[in-house]
């Protein structure tokens, strides 16, 4: 018996206010992934902030209102809520959908699952980042504008999950958290993490011969830690000589902590925002690559680039967080904690001349072409009303 499967061409929406050219990290995940789906011959409707597109077929504006102002941020919150509405509603007029993707932050737009099963439909929220559980430590779990804001969102998340057909973060932690959170939802959680970007042409062996710079980073630097960044720059103050290359604009405080520790400016060479490709070619320069985070649960997305480029990695945080685990899992990625174990780190990594992450890796599982796949399957399931 000849038995011939049919191939499913889904009609999406996908709305995501971050989009390409948007020259933001948050455009990157819903630009590869529309990229991929047309590619296989599904039809994708995109409804996203407002921007010059002139080689799209299907697409909707909006546009934005924003506010600086803690008072106004709520007023904005749901003017935004209230366009998207609007726009959605037209689109769903004319164009037929099978399913609607909405990705965020931010996350004005999540509360649209509502509407989108009132009218019979699908929905799925992609978090690219978490909402009201995004606790950065201590100090951010006890600061009374966090705690306020947290219960004036805490609603809006719970009513879109309630009425989502399905819920996709980028981290196991995120995933665990929210299955906590929401215990009678869990079921609804799907992992669908992050990658670089395979679609680069880029050689990883260009400019590996030719070192500047001892350690490189992508975007930020001291962003998501004041203790671990303090740690680092102790480290460095040990070995001088050391030159640092971040990719991305300067911080505020760099060259007051830089000061603190009475290390020259250009201990620290930033290149301002450039283009992803650049960026990577920019890194190549260095012997390793940096992370300091103290996030628990969070895996952002340079890591994938890190890996893409098979350097050897030190990531300065907490040792039992995922990033420190997922690090260390590497034949060359150190977990450090203290400035002795940075010191051993960069000290092992010169005196043995390493200049790979892992010599067995096998870098396809980490791009985004994979885990595009793996996004199409996904709601191709929820379509067919099937488990994922």
């Amino acid at each position: 018996m000849l038995i011939i499967f049919k191939e499913i061409f889904m009609k999406i929406i996908m709305i995501s206010p971050y989009f390409p050219p948007d020259k933001s990290v948050a455009s990157i995940r819903m630009g590869s992934l529309y990229k991929y789906l047309v590619s296989k011959g599904h039809t994708v409707y995109v409804i996203t902030n407002y921007k010059n597109i002139d080689d799209m077929e299907h697409v909707s504006f909006v546009r934005e209102k924003q506010s600086n102002s803690v008072l106004n941020k709520l007023s904005s919150f749901r003017e935004n809520r209230l366009s998207y509405y609007n726009v959605l509603s037209e689109v769903m007029k004319k164009f037929d959908c099978d399913i609607i993707l909405i990705s965020g932050g931010p996350f004005y737009t999540f509360n649209l699952t509502e509407y989108i099963k009132k009218m019979g439909k699908l929905s799925v929220l992609d978090f690219r980042d978490p909402w009201v559980f995004d606790i950065r430590g201590l100090k951010d779990l006890l600061s009374f504008k966090r705690i306020i804001a947290r219960c004036i969102q805490l609603p809006y998340e719970r009513n879109a999950i309630k009425y989502s057909t399905g819920v996709v973060s980028v981290s196991p932690g995120w995933i665990n958290k929210f299955k906590l959170f929401y215990p009678f939802q869990k079921n609804k959680f799907k992992l669908i993490e992050n990658g670089y970007n395979d679609s680069t042409n880029l050689n990883r062996n260009i400019g590996k011969t030719n070192i500047d710079f001892q350690i490189g980073i992508f975007g930020k630097l001291f962003y998501y830690s004041e203790k671990y960044s303090n740690i680092f720059l102790q480290a460095l103050k040990e070995n001088q000589q050391i030159k640092v290359l971040q990719i991305g604009n300067r911080e505020e405080n760099t060259d007051e902590l830089l000061d603190k520790y009475d290390l020259s400016h250009d201990t620290i060479i930033s290149t301002g925002f450039i283009d992803y490709e650049d960026g990577l070619k920019a890194l190549m320069s260095s012997k390793f690559l940096l992370l300091i985070d103290n996030r628990k649960d969070a895996i952002g997305t340079k890591i994938y680039d890190y890996i893409f480029l098979n350097k050897p990695i030190i990531y300065i945080g907490p040792s039992k967080t995922y990033l420190a685990k997922m690090i260390s899992s590497f034949q060359n990625g150190f977990s450090c904690a203290s400035k002795i174990e940075i010191l051993e780190a960069i000290k092992k990594i010169m005196n043995n001349n390493i200049t790979n992450l892992d010599n067995n890796i096998n870098v396809y599982q980490y791009g985004r072409s994979c885990r595009n796949q793996e996004y199409e399957k996904y709601l191709e399931r929820i379509i067919k009303n099937e488990k994922w």
